[in-house]
């Protein structure tokens, strides 16, 4: 149904799409760390303020 170089740009397409996926997920964890971060500091000098 499907020729060897059809099958060949699937598996391509599937591979780009990983690392698609992988990269939002790797910003997603950056950025979370970024708003943790943030927010422990905010915090901190919150505390020394009172």
């Amino acid at each position: 149904m499907f020729g060897p170089e059809a099958i060949q740009n699937f598996l391509y397409s599937l591979e780009i799409m990983g690392l698609g996926m992988v990269g939002i997920f790797v910003v997603m964890l950056v950025l979370i760390l970024f708003i943790t971060v943030l927010t422990k500091i905010g915090s901190g000098s919150k505390k020394d303020r009172s």
